[in-house]
């Protein structure tokens, strides 16, 4: 039995000899390298380098810069608006509706063509009291009384005149020229230690003008003239004749209210 495991292991390497021996012989030859010239080898691979390490730089702190910082300012809470003036409309009166005013003044003149006192310059006041005729015209009566003295004799010359006036400028102007027209008396005492009067009419005319303030004030100024007729020359000193006519020519500030 063990004869014939040794004849078959020996014919087994036998076989696998020979067929190794079979395949050596048909193994093509080698192939040749190609020359050098025709070869390029490839390039080697990328030598690592390694990076430098980052460089770090140390700076020193910047210095503080100083901060500025402003006082505390007050500022003033702003001032209430001024108040509004409220403007109460005037009631203005129609213009066709009459409209009273009076007043007084104070008057300078003198008589002219007079005897005695009554040749100086005198003066005195006056009165009046009146009322608008629509925007143009007027109505007033006037009282007048002035005082002469002169020649060691004082005498004095009182009238009462009614007159019209026309007006420039319409009623609301601030300025308002007039002319007068009208007609009264005249009294005349040409001494006044001798309780003796002269009377007769007169004619009056004159022209101003009136400056009206706030509607209601008024101030002016007028230029005036009476024309005094005396039945009774003897009376007054003038004994040449029996009659005579008087001019008396002056000039009054005014100040009045109107209505």
């Amino acid at each position: 039995m063990n004869a014939t495991w040794a004849s078959g292991l020996v014919v087994a390497l036998a076989m696998v000899t020979g067929i190794a021996e079979a395949a050596a012989r048909d193994r093509p030859p080698p192939r040749r390298a190609k020359p050098a010239r025709y070869y390029r080898a490839p390039p080697p691979p990328p030598r690592h380098v390694p990076s430098p390490p980052p460089v770090v730089r140390v700076y020193p702190a910047p210095a503080p810069v100083p901060v500025y910082v402003p006082a505390p300012v007050y500022v003033a809470p702003p001032a209430p608006p001024p108040p509004v003036a409220v403007v109460t409309p005037v009631e203005r009166r129609p213009s066709l509706a009459p409209a009273p005013y009076l007043g007084i003044g104070g008057s300078a003149g003198t008589v002219a063509g007079g005897i005695g006192s009554l040749r100086h310059a005198g003066g005195g006041f006056e009165a009046f009291v009146g009322v608008e005729l629509g925007r143009w015209a007027a109505l007033e009566i006037d009282w007048a009384s002035s005082w002469r003295s002169g020649d060691e004799v004082r005498s004095a010359l009182h009238s009462i005149t009614v007159e019209g006036k026309a007006f420039a400028l319409p009623s609301g102007s601030a300025v308002r020229p007039y002319v007068s027209f009208g007609a009264g008396a005249c009294m005349l005492q040409p001494d006044l230690r001798v309780h003796r009067m002269v009377a007769g009419p007169a004619l009056a005319a004159g022209i101003g003008a009136d400056v009206v303030i706030g509607g209601h004030f008024i101030i002016g100024a007028k230029l005036g003239w009476r024309g005094m007729y005396v039945d009774d020359a003897p009376g007054i000193g003038m004994h040449d004749r029996p009659t005579a006519f008087l001019n008396d020519v002056s000039g009054t500030i005014r100040a009045g209210f109107r209505f």
